[in-house]
């Protein structure tokens, strides 16, 4: 490592479930470059950046306060808009000298690129393949100065992709998994198989609330202990869920990202949206079971390697579409039952015989035709005619 011993920057300004996603990585960078790794998160990351070791200072930007102003950009224009809380960060970006800098986003936003535009670094390395929210043509612009890379294989997942970046750009096998410094899980005192909590909301990739209220029903009826989690905006759902269930554990909106863990650490299940607080809850979950979408599936679960994840999903075949969703309403999700979710985790609970980690529910032969783009998943089939009649296949 005698070749890194300079500073780096890293950008990773998106979403929670991302940065722990990446924080195996990152980690792994700051050891390689001594300690004197930098790391640019959104603000509400800071709890989660501030916990990836050997990063030596966290700088934090709005979510969304980088961008454009709208009406210029819909008349063809792009003309940015900077807040005076991001302002600051851009100005010390251009002060502050990098030997190394590394923007690891593959799916990019208007802020990342101007976050870019502002680094001063020797040697700068990207890896976006799409933008989001800005033309490709400022994305280019923005990308001046920056060697890219880019891999073809749409079904890779992010963790796998930021490993090949690493190694392709800097000559580094980044084989690391997410890792966080946590402390000790508490002891609540539950058994193995009676605990089970719900990570309810999300945003593109939410099951709906009427799901969650069935599924609460069912398991309590089946005499397990509930407790909910998620982030002040579920705070509704979580009402309607002590409507149905008085003596579930409400912990929406009361605790930070890492006290929620800490907490979900002492469950014997959890059940779970594709989002960040899932991520976060994988470290050291005993078992999730994921109700998956089809927006950006494969890319984000499962973790490679990781043996504490099941996910459930119905493929359709417009999966991969992420999140542009030519329906009414999300359909890959709409068509997941409550009944099976329940059944599936009952089943991961009681650990009898070999448990699939990946359930898809829809016929054989039109699995096959949604799945053909994925050829190595190991999966189990079942086949549901009305969620009641089951056969089951290997894929």
């Amino acid at each position: 490592m005698d070749n890194f011993r300079g500073s780096c920057l890293v950008i990773k300004n998106d979403g929670i479930g991302d940065l722990v996603l990446a924080s195996g990585v990152i980690a792994y960078l700051a050891k390689c470059y001594g300690g004197k790794l930098d790391l640019v998160t959104c603000e509400q990351n800071r709890e989660i950046a501030e916990s990836i070791p050997g990063v030596r200072e966290v700088l934090t930007v709005s979510r969304h306060g980088l961008g454009f102003y709208k009406y210029p950009k819909m008349l063809g224009l792009e003309w940015e808009r900077v807040p005076k809380y991001d302002s600051a960060v851009l100005k010390f970006l251009r002060h502050r000298k990098y030997d190394t800098a590394i923007c690891l986003r593959r799916y990019i936003r208007a802020s990342s690129l101007m976050l870019m535009d502002a680094v001063n670094a020797d040697k700068k390395y990207s890896c976006w393949e799409m933008v989001t929210n800005a033309s490709n043509d400022f994305a280019v612009n923005k990308s001046i100065g920056w060697q890219r890379y880019q891999d073809s294989s749409a079904s890779l997942s992010e963790l796998s992709y930021y490993q090949r970046f690493i190694q392709h750009a800097l000559g580094l096998a980044a084989t690391a998994a997410p890792l966080l410094s946590l402390e000790r899980g508490v002891d609540v005192g539950r058994t193995e198989e009676d605990s089970i909590s719900l990570i309810v909301g999300g945003d593109s990739t939410n099951w709906s609330t009427a799901a969650w209220i069935e599924l609460v029903q069912i398991l309590t009826n089946r005499g397990y202990r509930l407790s909910v989690f998620g982030g002040p905006s579920e705070e509704a759902i979580a009402r309607r869920i002590l409507e149905v269930a008085p003596n579930c554990e409400n912990f929406v909106g009361k605790l930070t990202l890492l006290e929620a863990e800490k907490q979900m650490a002492g469950s014997s299940l959890i059940i779970a949206n594709d989002t960040g607080l899932t991520h976060l809850a994988s470290l050291r979950a005993q078992r999730v079971l994921i109700i998956m979408g089809g927006g950006t599936f494969p890319r984000f679960f499962p973790w490679p390697g990781a043996v504490n994840q099941y996910l459930l999903l119905k493929p359709l075949d417009c999966y991969g579409c992420n999140w542009n969703c030519e329906f009414e309403s999300r359909r890959c999700l709409d068509h997941i039952s409550p009944k099976v979710v329940a059944e599936y985790g009952v089943e991961i609970l009681k650990g009898k015989g070999e448990v699939s980690r990946w359930r898809l529910l829809t016929p054989v032969a039109h699995a096959f035709n949604a799945m053909k783009a994925f050829p190595s998943l190991p999966a189990q089939i079942v086949e549901f005619d009305e969620f009641t009649n089951q056969t089951q296949h290997e894929l």
